[in-house]
């Protein structure tokens, strides 16, 4: 496995304690599966039995995105959140090489 410099340890430690939250891990499900907007998030969310209140979502998609986790595009008044595939490669090939003998 490729050795990391500080700074490359602290920021995948920032991303890793983004992602090691249940609801940010059940939006990045949900994301994965399809981009979806606020509205349809928080109510695929209660669907799974999780009940946060609107703030509280855009707190958490704010932290996604702020991980470069998932991003977000407007079109008028409607924003839709997707899942960032760099960010969760960065994530991915550290714990495959990190698994690997």
């Amino acid at each position: 496995m490729t050795e990391l410099t500080h700074a490359q340890a602290s920021g995948l430690a920032d991303t890793m304690r983004t992602v090691a939250n249940p609801v940010r891990l059940q939006l990045m499900a949900m994301l994965s599966r399809r981009p979806g907007r606020q509205v349809d998030l928080l109510a695929g969310l209660q669907l799974g039995g999780t009940w946060i209140s609107q703030s509280m979502l855009s707190h958490h998609l704010h932290r996604l995105t702020a991980a470069g986790l998932a991003s977000r595009e407007r079109h008028g008044n409607v924003v839709t959140w997707r899942i960032e595939p760099a960010g969760l490669a960065l994530v991915a090939d550290f714990l495959r090489k990190a698994g690997a003998r």
